[in-house]
């Protein structure tokens, strides 16, 4: 066992060295246990959207159903529909996350995107903060300026223009739509 002692006048016994060494192995303990149950979970993640969105639509979807009452005491309802989602290309991905609000904007749709500008500062300089609501650019403080569409509403937006029958860039916007089944 490697000893650094940087405290020159805190005694080392044998004693307070077994404690770290046992805190030490119960850390790394609870380190392999979390690392196991985030592995499981994301499994049985994967399993449900398997379920929701495959097995599930496609059996109903065989018998021709859209709606199905399981015979339960909630009387649970189990109901085929589509779901869309979609994403910007990453920041990594400049020319075609530009391209992506460019077709936004030539298309009528800018006001999807929204602009954050963000900025850090330090306890006490609530003053600053005032100043720099007010005066951004004179303040000549650092700041990131930002374009982005939240999520949400970039999944509504493609769950409209699809359902409306008209078309948004598939590879630009990372467009995945698929059947689903929820449980009411």
């Amino acid at each position: 066992m490697n000893v650094t002692n940087a405290l020159t006048d805190a005694a080392v016994t044998n004693e307070s060295l077994e404690q770290i060494s046992d805190l030490a192995r119960l850390k790394m303990t609870l380190e392999a246990e979390i690392q196991d149950d985030e592995d499981t979970l994301k499994t049985k993640k994967d399993r449900l959207r398997i379920i929701d969105q495959e097995l599930l639509p496609e059996a109903m979807k065989s018998v021709g159903l859209s709606e199905f009452r399981l015979d339960d005491e909630n009387k649970t309802r189990l109901i085929l529909g589509r779901f869309y989602s979609g994403s910007l290309p990453k920041m990594e991905e400049p020319i075609m996350r530009n391209q992506a609000f460019r077709w936004l904007i030539d298309n009528g749709h800018g006001g999807l995107i929204k602009t954050d500008i963000t900025m850090a500062f330090a306890r006490g300089e609530e003053a600053a903060v005032k100043k720099v609501t007010v005066l951004l650019k004179k303040t000549k403080l650092p700041f990131i300026v930002k374009d982005d569409v939240h999520h949400t509403t970039l999944r509504a937006f493609i769950r409209e223009q699809y359902e409306a029958g008209k078309t948004v860039p598939t590879g630009l916007f990372n467009i995945y739509i698929g059947d689903i089944v929820k449980i009411k």
